[in-house]
């Protein structure tokens, strides 16, 4: 999975809210971009997709993830590489991150406030 560190992007985009998965040793943005290596690695998508729908659902989530999982993460106790071990063993599959230096990649557009920063963002580069 593509992350950006959150620092990276609320320097080039102050006025904006981003999400970030707070961790011991940084915040992180997700930059919804995903690489399924292995026809048995599409496993982590369906796993993905499940947790995601029941994402404003808290047994849900703990379904997916398991109490202490979630624990350790309400209290920013793994890092990014202890989280993505438990990721991995939990879905019996090698889960990874790349981070990327590029703020842009975390930008989403799922709000109007959102759009209009990606328009200026296009239009910032056009000109």
């Amino acid at each position: 999975m593509g992350l950006a560190p959150l620092d990276l992007v609320v320097t080039a985009y102050p006025n904006t809210n981003r999400t970030a998965i707070q961790l011991r040793d940084d915040a992180y943005c997700s930059c919804n971009l995903f690489a399924f290596l292995t026809p048995r690695s599409r496993i982590a998508a369906e796993f993905w997709r499940k947790v995601e729908s029941q994402r404003k659902k808290t047994l849900g989530v703990v379904a997916g993830f398991g109490w202490f999982n979630l624990l350790l993460y309400w209290t920013k106790q793994p890092s990014l590489e202890e989280g993505l071990e438990r990721i991995s063993q939990r879905l019996g599959r090698r889960a990874g991150a790349v981070l990327l230096p590029f703020p842009k990649a975390a930008v989403d557009v799922d709000a109007l406030s959102d759009w209009k920063l990606a328009e200026s963002i296009v239009e910032d580069r056009i000109s």
